[in-house]
């Protein structure tokens, strides 16, 4: 059974009248205050509401709202953050929530789950190479390594960027313009010990491709708060910049299915020569989500 988003706009056909807009655009209001206060009404015993804490992903939260993910007949609750970590919190029936986002494979980059523009830096041990976005930066930080055998390598992206700060790293950066105003833009750099280097795309929703060279092997990379390495020493990361979800039975399989929208790249997607595409995730028996491609983007989404 699908069940009805909260809507962006309650004004859908036929019209409703003033007053219930009203009632609507208040009671979507409270509802958001209950999310980001992280409270989470439970009716007690005496019929009155009881605060729940809920911990939610908010950094970045773009959209919100709720839905019965897994056909229990309990409402549970989905956040969309552009490029942050989003929520999926599968509710327990008994006041409590469960994030299942991770587990339900809704990651942005599969290759790399729990990548995501997060607010701090994860903290790194062991020896080798950190990469992980902090804020709308992504930092190379290595650690440990041997002072007689830098690390060098490229860093290419499809967007103007800027180095922000280094420390034992050398960094060049260079660029070259497209057609349409598209920027190709590459990073060299080399380093040793303890250093780091960041640097900031002007759009980070982009393919971001990284190259290294073979004093480094992929064993020692290590890629966002999850520490996954990467399978080559040549490999790219990608966020994409979820705008919206939708869920719903879509081919009808008694599960849930969902549909994310992602932003257009600033204005800038039909320029760009990549292929982009909004998603399509269905439900399946094993794996909660498998992904199916869809094209072009879609910033808004809303049920009719």
């Amino acid at each position: 059974m699908m069940k009805r988003r909260i809507p962006r706009n309650c004004c859908h056909n036929p019209p409703c009248s003033w007053q219930t807009a009203a009632r609507s655009a208040i009671s979507f209001f409270l509802f958001v205050v209950c999310i980001l206060t992280s409270c989470s009404p439970v009716i007690g015993d005496d019929g009155n509401f009881n605060e729940q804490a809920i911990e939610i992903a908010d950094y970045g939260l773009f959209d919100l709202g709720v839905a019965d993910i897994n056909n229990d007949d309990r409402l549970d609750i989905f956040t969309v953050n552009h490029s942050g970590r989003q929520s999926l919190m599968q509710n327990n029936g008994s006041g409590t929530f469960s994030d299942v986002f991770s587990a339900w494979k809704m990651d942005q980059d599969h290759q790399f789950p729990g990548l995501v523009v997060r607010p701090k830096e994860p903290q790194a041990d062991q020896p080798g190479l950190y990469i992980s976005w902090v804020g709308p930066r992504l930092r190379v930080r290595a650690r440990q390594l041997d002072p007689e055998k830098p690390v060098s390598g490229r860093i290419e992206v499809l967007s103007p960027i800027k180095v922000t700060d280094t420390e034992y790293f050398e960094v060049k950066v260079t660029s070259k313009e497209l057609p349409a105003k598209v920027t190709h833009s590459i990073i060299e750099f080399s380093g040793v010990k303890d250093g780091y280097f960041t640097f900031e795309p002007l759009i980070h929703a982009l393919p971001i491709e990284f190259h290294f060279d073979a004093a480094l092997s992929a064993e020692n990379i290590y890629i966002g708060p999850n520490l996954i390495s990467p399978v080559s020493d040549n490999f790219a990361i990608q966020m994409r910049d979820r705008h919206g979800t939708a869920w719903a039975d879509f081919n009808n399989d008694d599960r849930m299915d969902v549909f994310i929208t992602r932003g257009g790249l600033r204005g800038t997607m039909e320029n760009v020569p990549l292929d982009f595409w909004d998603e399509l995730l269905l439900g399946t028996p094993n794996h909660p989500n498998q992904s199916v491609k869809g094209h072009r983007k879609n910033r808004k989404l809303a049920w009719n």
